[in-house]
């Protein structure tokens, strides 16, 4: 079983190479694996990578190690690689449905596996407590406006074992919970009826897509707080008009300059303006 912290701090140049067989020294392969589990929920991926090397010393079959130790080892080298990386991440596959990236944002990071440059995470302050949910996606947006770089990548795949937001209730209701939830974040009306159209697409075919955008137009007629800045839902939303522009061949607005906005964020989005 792959197992991925919500948050996962790492000091880049951290995951150091160790003599696993010296390591291994110190107890058995299930004594390792214990404690690599614990660095885990420590959120201390240096000593579990540490650990997990010297499950594999001592055990080159176990596919647990196998498999943590990739997955740490492969973001490590992406935030090596990047040093303005500030979030990075891996999708998630529900059953056979996994978001086409080939039209999802790749910039959108998952918070089921949302992995931190310590820099960024301490730049936004850590996660917002917000009533209702979305502290992931306003943790990701935040990193943006402060010039960080996120990025999901789709060579490593988390598997979901139950849809999104069915825990206590059924899927339909879920929808209207999500579409809730993306007012109270900011979306765009217009990027709304898009996004509902998409999940009209999906399972519940039709209904799923009817549930997100009763549950936005609810929250909209109700004038739901919003427990974002403003500056936040202005950034949203102009990413919003950038990626609708881009789909329809339109010219994309080069700058937004907002005053929650670091400049860094607003010449990095000028950059990808094609």
């Amino acid at each position: 079983m792959i197992k991925i912290l919500g948050v996962l701090l790492l000091a880049v140049g951290g995951i150091a190479r160790c003599d696993a067989q010296a390591v291994a020294t110190a107890g058995t392969a299930q004594e390792h694996a214990q404690r690599a589990h614990a660095f885990l929920n420590e959120k201390k991926p240096v000593e579990a990578a540490r650990e997990f090397a010297a499950v594999l010393a001592a055990d080159p079959n176990n596919l647990d190690a196998q498999a943590n130790l990739g997955v740490l080892l492969f973001f490590q080298q992406k935030f090596a690689e990047d040093p303005e990386l500030g979030v990075g991440g891996a999708p998630f596959r529900e059953g056979s449905q996994q978001y086409d990236y080939r039209f999802t944002n790749v910039e959108n990071v998952w918070g089921g596996c949302q992995l931190f440059r310590r820099k960024c995470f301490e730049d936004i302050g850590g996660y917002a407590p917000i009533k209702g949910g979305c502290i992931d996606h306003v943790a990701v947006v935040t990193s943006r406006m402060h010039g960080w770089k996120t990025q999901t990548f789709p060579e490593k795949v988390c598997i979901h074992h139950r849809v999104m937001g069915t825990a206590q209730q059924s899927v339909l209701k879920a929808r209207f919970r999500m579409g809730v939830k993306d007012y109270s974040v900011g979306n765009h009306p217009i990027w709304e009826l898009f996004r509902s159209f998409y999940q009209m697409t999906k399972p519940p075919v039709v209904m799923g897509g009817c549930a997100l955008a009763l549950g936005y137009t609810w929250s909209m007629l109700k004038r739901v707080e919003r427990p974002v800045s403003r500056d936040l839902v202005k950034f949203s939303r102009h990413e919003q008009w950038r990626r609708l522009k881009k789909l329809f061949g339109a010219k994309t607005t080069p700058r937004f300059n907002g005053p929650g906005v670091s400049p860094k964020a607003a010449a990095g989005m000028e950059q990808r303006t094609p």
